[in-house]
């Protein structure tokens, strides 16, 4: 996971909103870039300041021996134009309580601002114990809460530790700030925290502030997303045809989510060559979809369909466990299933409910790590290896054999009895299955809904990585969490909102490039289970005939446990 910025133990926080230009203004004199100097309260120049910014991307930065450096601005300026969240320039500077400042769309900053940064001054300690025992190097995370925060909170970049009297020293807040939320964390132990109201961390005549925090066994790590899905693939829950040694005995067959009556279809696609990308020719291509090559691509299984919201939904929203007190008791291996970590509540994502329980309509609006976790739960629960497509994979089942534009042909005006898109939609989803397959008897593999494959996006992909790559997946990481775990990512196949050459073979789309799919989030960190405005995108399961033959690869495919255990400890709510 990314770590926020390493901080000195003696800063805290400040948070500054600068009397920005109007936003008509701006954008009729988009600045080329923003210059910051860094002063004292006496105006001198601080010259061992730095910090970042993540304006688009997460950047480090020192200042000059002027006490000065650049943001190019210009670079950003889509960015500030289309996306709702701010974006921070964090400075920090040892003896000085920091500076953060959020950048929303609208305002945006002059082009030259300057930054004071105040001396940090001492009100209190905090004791992190264990049993009356002091706890060294228990990491400390800041978290605050200013009267005028952009949503609800700003992550403060500070992370320090305890010394080995298990102390930590609570330095003075500005005036702005209306609260400050503090994690304590260290491997062995529970994650815990304490918020506390600005008024109290202000000592009065009498002096110090002063708190003991008691660290209880960490039991989080026992949970079954730890757990290798290997460890399950013995003897599989039976259902007919499921099984085959070689791809001459790979049939189709109808799985079923063990304990419910839910089921799904998986077809076999057999293993094989094809050229992927697109011409230069193609009518509507992107240059990232290119140059063409030839990948080989082994033999799997994949859902006939988009995974619908009642298969997911045995997992996401709790349903299967719900529903258990009414049947036979759980299995062993339902047991295991049931303890998995599962998605919070999907509040302020409105979609997810719109379809609820009703059969036949795609799940949507879930973060790639969402679709992942639902994966390993289902190897859980079936024995049988499930996890998401590479993209090499998608675009092979998708094509079916062709080489054109769509599996149809190049000619888009057939796109109508194949896909959901925007010319026929409404703009809502639909349900799965209403349009013609293809040849390989795929469902709305164009259009319908955008679906998460596992690698990360580059422009540059097809140029750099060599053909025998393409049979195994870039390892999907995770940039940082806390904001986003969808961005840089890759949806494939385009969506109900798509014109028709979105929905092409060979198109690739990056997830959030803009900021807009998790637009109203009002919580920090940002979920790693739901995207509040993408109800445009969701997934299909695939499952390799040779399933990884050991845990290192496994891990390529499967959602990383520390994303999960890192949110639990970044996340104030407690889900």
């Amino acid at each position: 996971m990314h770590t926020p910025l390493c901080c000195f133990a003696t800063l805290f926080t400040l948070l500054l909103i600068p009397p920005f230009a109007k936003a008509e203004e701006v954008r009729e004199h988009f600045p080329e870039k923003i210059v910051i100097t860094v002063v004292d309260e006496a105006g001198k120049p601080i010259t061992h300041a730095n910090g970042f910014h993540d304006f688009r991307r997460y950047v480090r930065f020192t200042v000059d021996e002027h006490g000065v450096f650049e943001i190019p601005i210009a670079e950003y300026k889509e960015r500030w134009q289309t996306a709702t969240p701010p974006s921070d320039v964090t400075i920090r500077a040892e003896g000085y309580g920091p500076f953060l400042a959020s950048f929303r769309r609208d305002p945006i900053p002059p082009d030259t601002f300057t930054v004071v940064l105040k001396p940090a001054q001492k009100i209190g300690t905090l004791v992190v114990e264990d049993k009356g025992n002091p706890v060294e190097g228990v990491g400390v995370s800041l978290l605050v809460t200013p009267e005028t925060a952009y949503k609800t909170r700003v992550w403060t970049g500070i992370q320090t530790k305890t010394n080995a009297d298990g102390k930590w020293s609570i330095f003075e807040l500005p005036a702005t700030s209306s609260q400050v939320h503090i994690s304590f964390e260290k491997e062995e132990y529970q994650p815990t925290s304490v918020t506390l109201p600005t008024a109290r961390l202000n000592p009065d005549a009498a002096g110090q502030y002063n708190e003991k925090i008691v660290l209880e066994a960490d039991l989080s790590r026992n949970n079954p997303i730890f757990l290798s899905s290997l460890e399950f693939l013995e003897n599989p829950v039976p259902v007919a045809d499921s099984k085959a040694s070689a791809e001459a005995e790979m049939k189709p067959y109808t799985e079923t989510i063990p304990g419910t009556e839910v089921t799904f279809k998986m077809v076999p696609i057999k293993g094989g060559k094809f050229l992927m990308g697109s011409p230069e020719n193609e009518q509507g291509r992107k240059a990232d979809e290119g140059p063409r090559h030839e990948v080989e691509i082994k033999p799997f299984w994949m859902e006939e369909h988009e995974t619908t919201r009642l298969e997911f939904e045995q997992f996401a929203l709790y349903y299967l466990r719900r529903n258990r007190k009414d049947m036979a008791p759980p299995t062993a291996r339902e047991r295991v299933a049931d303890a998995f970590v599962a998605p919070t509540n999907p509040w302020g994502t409105s979609e997810i409910y719109v379809n609820r329980g009703k059969p036949g309509y795609p799940a949507t609006s879930m973060t790639i790590y969402a679709a992942q976790a639902y994966c390993k739960w289902l190897t859980i629960m079936t024995g049988r290896y499930y996890r998401l497509p590479t993209e090499a994979e998608w675009e092979y089942a998708c094509r079916a054999g062709s080489e054109s534009a769509y599996s149809f042909g190049n000619d888009a005006g057939k796109i109508n009895d194949v896909a959901w898109y925007f010319g026929n939609s409404d703009g809502q989803v639909q349900k799965v299955k209403q349009k013609q397959p293809n040849a390989w008897g795929l469902y709305d593999m164009h259009g319908n809904v955008a679906e998460w494959v596992l690698e990360q996006y580059a422009a540059d992909t097809y140029e750099n990585r060599k053909p025998e790559m393409f049979g195994a997946p870039v390892k999907a990481l995770i940039v940082r969490v806390g904001v986003d775990v969808t961005a840089g990512h890759i949806v494939r196949g385009g969506h109900f909102e798509n014109e028709s050459p979105d929905l092409r073979s060979a198109k690739r789309l990056r997830a959030n490039e803009t900021g807009t799919w998790n637009a109203n989030e009002v919580g920090y960190p940002y979920s790693i289970w739901w995207l509040t405005d993408a109800p445009f995108v969701g997934f299909r399961i695939v499952r390799p005939l040779e399933p990884p033959k050991t845990e290192e690869e496994a891990k390529l495919y499967e959602p990383d446990p520390e994303v999960w255990h890192w949110y639990h400890i970044m996340n104030p709510r407690g889900d």
